[in-house]
């Protein structure tokens, strides 16, 4: 402890500890230095660099000095009192002691404030974002105000999506409280998933920019909202494209799945949950029509098989925690504000751009077929699924008895080859398309999809009225007018 100061002598040391400790500042302190080098006394030091009664602990005697702290921060305390010294050191000590328990309860309560504004108010932070409660509490619960009698609260993953936007505006339109969630990722353009927010806002439904796998923010949604039951679209789509990043179908399909599962089996009460399977699942069946009761454990692709293991998992969730399941079929599902990784959306794109468009043919030169199904039908079956879902019977996590599970094909019964589609789109564009004929590749793709749909037409009422023709046509028709509104936008200053 500055060894240069000292001597041999220990009660000299400790005077010179106990006055080095108590000057304030360093030129004090370097005139204190020299001062004892020079043979003065500690105390005679102190009087000299100070002011007169600046430190008038220095001519003590060494046995008041002692009661002193040699370390700042601690006092001691000793039967003596030389002229009332004893009392300076207490008062000393409980002023530092007042200080130190008055900050200590002010940490406390700040943090006990903070703790409480999280819990209660919704703070919560997305990425790196952090969103600021008040206002964000206040859009996520009008967003779910129910207006008819009755009405559902449901919580639409997927929301920016082409079928999630669509049913987040019927169940809006008809009274029922409807909040959104969708990461808005770059699988196709997301100018467009943009242009579908603009639309659910325009009709009060808040859409929370999120991934489903963020189990903080599903919790957090779940304590601010009792929804009654939860539509899950959110996936990662695509067939082909399975091949380039398999990890997002993973991530997606199977590990957002379960994430959502665990946050509604935790509700109280528990929502009904209606989700989007596929018609991939039926993989390399050659029985047509596809029924439910088919097997399906010949997945041609990663995104079918991811599929196929959302099925075991919704049927594990049902089992094991009462959650009540839906699970949807989709075949082809085709109309505006499509996808545009979707074969007649990029097929229109082609044929008014003037270009090239490939068109597979199974073996033997057999011509390609799908059971196309117009979006206003799907959201008939999408809704009908919800008001027909039983209550979860499950509590907290634990089941109480055994819940509804079920599975539906949404399809249109009238598979049309990919040729013959080609040519509606040339009559209502009309455009002639310039068509090479290509073999089928090995990307997971399957020769024909075709939906038996007898079991939603019994207990859904499911009943499909768009054909390909009068579809496809209303597609063209939002298709130019989108791209035109579209380009305007772009050429404005």
């Amino acid at each position: 402890m500055h060894e240069h100061l000292l001597t041999s002598d220990p009660s000299r040391e400790d005077r010179v500890k106990v006055h080095w400790w108590y000057l304030k500042t360093a030129k004090e302190k370097l005139q204190f230095k020299a001062l004892c080098k020079r043979g003065l006394s500690p105390a005679m030091a102190v009087g000299s660099v100070s002011k007169p009664g600046q430190y008038p602990h220095a001519a003590m005697p060494l046995s008041v000095q002692d009661n002193f702290p040699s370390t700042p921060g601690k006092a001691k305390m000793e039967r003596n009192n030389y002229f009332g010294f004893t009392k300076i050191t207490s008062r000393w000590h409980s002023s530092i002691s007042a200080k130190f328990s008055f900050w200590l309860v002010v940490l406390v309560f700040l943090l006990a404030f903070a703790v409480f504004r999280l819990k209660f108010s919704g703070i919560h932070t997305i990425g790196h974002v952090s969103l600021l409660t008040d206002p964000w509490v206040k859009h996520v619960k009008h967003s779910c105000h129910v207006k008819r009698d009755d009405g559902l609260v449901v919580l639409v993953t997927g929301s920016a999506g082409f079928v999630g936007s669509h049913v987040s505006l019927y169940l809006k339109k008809r009274g029922d409280g409807v909040l959104g969630i969708d990461n808005f990722n770059n699988y196709y353009d997301p100018s467009l998933k943009a242009a579908r927010r603009a639309l659910l806002e325009k009709q009060g439904i808040f859409v929370v920019e999120a991934d489903i796998n963020d189990a903080a923010l599903l919790q957090t949604l779940f304590s601010l909202v009792s929804f009654t039951h939860v539509m899950h679209l959110a996936a990662q789509a695509g067939v082909r494209y399975a091949m380039e990043n398999p990890g997002s179908y993973v991530h997606s399909n199977i590990a957002g799945l379960v994430g959502l599962f665990e946050a509604c089996k935790n509700a109280n009460p528990q929502p009904a949950v209606v989700w989007a399977s596929s018609s991939s699942v039926y993989g390399l069946n050659r029985k047509v029509p596809f029924s439910e009761f088919d097997r399906t454990d010949k997945p041609a692709s990663l995104y079918a098989a991811t599929k196929k293991a959302g099925e075991m998992i919704a049927h594990t969730y049902n089992h094991i925690y009462g959650l009540s399941i839906t699970g949807l079929r989709f075949f082809t599902v085709y109309g505006p504000w499509g996808r545009p990784d979707m074969a007649y959306f990029f097929f229109t794109k082609a044929i008014l751009e003037g270009k090239t468009i490939n068109v597979y043919q199974g073996p033997n030169g057999v011509e390609l077929a799908r059971d196309f199904t117009y979006i206003d039908d799907v959201v008939k079956g999408c809704v009908a699924s919800l008001d027909t879902a039983q209550r979860s019977t499950g509590s907290g996590g634990k089941k109480k008895g055994p819940a509804q599970l079920r599975m539906f094909n949404l399809g249109n019964t009238k598979p049309v080859t990919v040729p013959d589609m080609v040519k509606i789109l040339e009559k209502h564009l009309k455009r002639k398309a310039h068509i090479n004929i290509v073999s089928m590749p090995r990307n997971g793709d399957v020769p024909f999809t075709h939906a038996n749909i007898t079991l939603a037409q019994r207990q859904l009422s499911y009943n499909p009225t768009t054909d390909l023709e009068t579809g496809l046509k209303k597609f063209v028709h939002w298709y130019r007018s989108y791209h035109s509104n579209s380009d305007k936008s772009r050429s404005r200053p």
